[in-house]
């Protein structure tokens, strides 16, 4: 089962480069380029969805910046992470993570101004990618990215 492959060991490497990139001296490019992103969007504040959102990273550092982040993962472990991840931040209030599969229409129409969709789509079956990309034209609203 996909879940699985999202256990302890694996979320505790997520786990590592999160403290890296949050309480030390290193950054990631990835992260980098993805928030060099946002300074592109005309739009400023707003929902965004962080699909496959792991450990929170970027549901985090966009909760810091004035955005409401809803991450969404498939592992159990991850969103135990991102919770605990948020609330040691203090944008708890801001981030909220769903346990779920992003095939799966958990959220309404046009919900989120942003979807951020680092490192996920390569990892998905077809049949999941296929839904997925389809979730997402149902979830953006109107002029979002």
């Amino acid at each position: 089962m996909v879940q699985e492959l999202y256990d302890l060991k694996f979320v505790d490497s997520q786990q590592k480069a999160f403290e890296r990139i949050f309480y030390g001296s290193s950054s990631s490019k990835r992260v980098c380029f993805i928030l060099k992103s946002f300074s592109e969007f005309t739009i400023t504040k707003g929902e965004v969805l962080d699909l496959g959102c792991g450990v929170g990273t970027f549901a985090i550092l966009l909760s810091q910046r004035g955005y409401y982040c809803v991450g969404l993962d498939i592992s159990k472990y991850s969103i135990k992470q991102s919770r605990e991840n948020a609330k040691r931040l203090n944008v708890a209030a801001n981030a909220e993570f769903v346990l779920e599969s992003c095939s799966s229409n958990v959220f309404r129409e046009n919900s989120f101004d942003i979807i951020v969709a680092a490192d996920i789509f390569e990892h998905l079956p077809w049949d999941v990618f296929v839904k997925t990309i389809v979730n997402c034209f149902y979830w953006l609203s109107p002029g979002g990215s």
